[in-house]
C-alpha cells in the first residue's frame, strides 16, 4: 500500500504545515500524487480524477468538511479511503482512533487495514459521520462564519457559542417518521432543540451525540433533544465536556435530574417534515450547512471501503 492519491485541504492548519507536509509525504510515499484543493467543491473534482486515473487508496489530509466532499466520488468505488486528520473538530478520526496529528497519521499509515463503513444520504447529500437539524445546525452555522483564529478555539469556542445562543434560540415543531432496526414504522410529533442522525459517534473534539453508534451496523442513530430544560442543560454538557472524562460522565449519569442523557434509536430510514410549512429545515451534513423544505434520510450500507489503524 505504497501509492496514494493525496488531496490537502491548504485552509486547515497553516501554510508552514503544508509545505512541510508535502515533503513529509514524499518520503513515505514516493510514487504518490499529492494535490491541493483551491476551492469549496475542488475536493469532490480531485477524488473523480483519482477514480479515472485508476488510484485505489485516496488520502484525504482536512477536516469533516473536506472528506464529505469526497464521499459521492467513491460510494461502491473499489478505492480505500484514509482520513488524515487537519480540521478543528476532527470528529470522524478521533472515533476512528487515528493519531490527531498529520505527520503522525501518515508515519504509520501503511500499517492501516480496510473495513468496510457505512454512509448516510440525506436528500442528495451524502455523510459520513454526522446529520443534523435544529440547534447543533444553528450553531455550525455560525461557529462556520466566526473568524479563523476563533474557530481554531475548537471545542471551548464551539461550547461558548452554544451557551451564549442556547436561551434565544427559536424552537420548530416537527414530525419525524422513520423505520427502526426491525422495519417498524414510528411518528414523533417534537417541538426539539435538535435532532442528529449519527453514523458515527461524535461531532468533533470528542463532543460524542451517540456513543452507541457504528460505522459498521447497517444502521444510523437518531437523538432526539426536545425544547429547553434543565435535562438538556445536562445533555449539551456531557455532549461537549463530559462523555469521554470518566470522572464526569460517572457524575452525569447518577445525577437525580437524568436517568440517560442522549438515548439514541437505531434506524435505516426517516422523513422530518417541519409543521410550520412556510420554514425551511436549516440542516448539516459533517458540519457543512443546507437547507430544505423536507428531509430524506438514509443508510447505505457497506458503501465505502475505509482504511483504520
Amino acid at each position: 500500500m505504497d501509492k496514494f492519491f493525496f488531496i490537502i485541504n491548504p485552509k486547515s492548519g497553516t501554510a508552514k504545515d503544508n509545505a512541510s507536509l508535502e515533503d513529509f509525504i514524499l518520503k513515505y510515499f514516493k510514487d504518490s500524487q499529492i494535490h491541493f484543493t483551491d476551492y469549496k467543491g475542488h475536493a469532490k473534482e480531485l477524488a473523480n480524477q483519482c477514480v479515472e486515473d485508476g488510484f485505489k487508496n485516496l488520502a484525504v489530509v482536512g477536516g469533516d468538511g473536506t472528506i464529505n466532499e469526497v464521499l459521492s466520488e467513491i460510494i461502491d468505488k473499489d478505492i480505500n479511503l484514509a482520513v488524515i486528520p487537519k480540521g478543528t473538530g476532527n470528529g470522524f478520526a478521533r472515533m476512528m482512533k487515528i493519531p490527531l496529528t498529520p505527520k503522525k497519521a501518515i508515519k504509520s499509515l501503511k500499517k492501516w487495514k480496510p473495513i468496510s463503513c457505512d454512509i448516510g444520504k440525506l436528500n442528495e447529500d451524502y455523510f459520513i459521520n454526522i446529520a443534523g437539524l435544529g440547534f447543533d445546525a444553528f450553531i455550525a452555522e455560525k461557529f462556520n462564519n466566526l473568524p479563523s483564529n476563533l474557530r481554531k478555539l475548537g471545542k471551548i469556542g464551539y461550547f461558548q457559542l452554544a451557551l451564549t445562543e442556547y436561551l434565544e434560540y427559536h424552537h420548530e415543531e416537527y414530525q419525524i417518521e422513520y423505520y427502526n432496526d426491525i422495519g417498524e414504522k414510528n411518528i414523533i410529533d417534537t417541538r426539539a432543540l435538535m435532532i442528529s442522525f449519527a453514523n458515527g459517534t461524535q461531532y468533533g473534539s470528542d463532543a460524542e451525540i451517540a456513543p452507541e453508534a457504528s460505522i459498521n451496523d447497517g444502521m444510523l442513530d437518531m437523538v432526539v433533544l426536545p425544547k429547553h430544560s434543565l435535562k438538556n442543560i445536562n445533555s449539551v454538557g456531557f455532549m461537549f465536556i463530559g462523555s469521554r472524562n470518566p470522572v464526569i460522565k460517572k457524575s452525569i449519569l447518577k445525577s437525580k435530574i437524568i436517568e440517560n442523557p442522549l438515548k439514541s434509536i437505531k434506524l435505516k430510514k426517516a422523513k422530518v417534515l417541519c409543521k410550520n410549512e412556510e420554514d425551511k429545515i436549516l440542516y448539516h451534513i459533517d458540519g457543512e450547512q443546507r437547507s430544505a423544505n423536507s428531509l430524506d434520510i438514509k443508510v447505505l450500507p457497506q458503501a465505502i471501503k475505509i482504511l483504520k489503524p
